[in-house]
């Protein structure tokens, strides 16, 4: 009964585009470990390139449930970090605990490269 059950909440999930597909760790063939096989060409390919690269993590897992995303987008641009560094959908109903976002910049003013939807 329980694997009915799961297949028609998986069915409906993938139907109606539910779960956004950069989301690993609970979706059959998305492993946790294909997530970060993922994460870790991206950040390399900079220096695969000769070119030199940084990573952010922000790890919001303990905070998404007990504080107000708007408070944590406030503090984020308070350290003069661009806001919309995190993505155009970053407001309450649309904040995401597994956003991605890459690119490579050879300046600073190239930053758009990182903030396309």
């Amino acid at each position: 009964m329980e694997k009915i059950i799961l297949g028609g909440i998986e069915k409906h999930l993938e139907d109606n585009a539910v779960i956004s597909h950069s989301n690993h760790g609970f979706m059959r063939g998305k492993s946790c470990l294909l997530n970060l096989t993922s994460f870790y060409n991206r950040a390399t390919h900079p220096a695969d390139q000769g070119k030199p690269g940084d990573v952010m993590f922000l790890d919001f897992s303990r905070t998404l449930d007990t504080v107000s995303h708007r408070i944590l987008l406030d503090k984020m641009s308070s350290t003069q970090l661009d806001k919309h560094i995190m993505g155009r959908d970053s407001e309450d109903t649309k904040f995401n605990d597994d956003t991605k976002l890459g690119g490579a910049v050879d300046f600073l003013m190239s930053k758009e490269v990182l903030q396309r939807p």
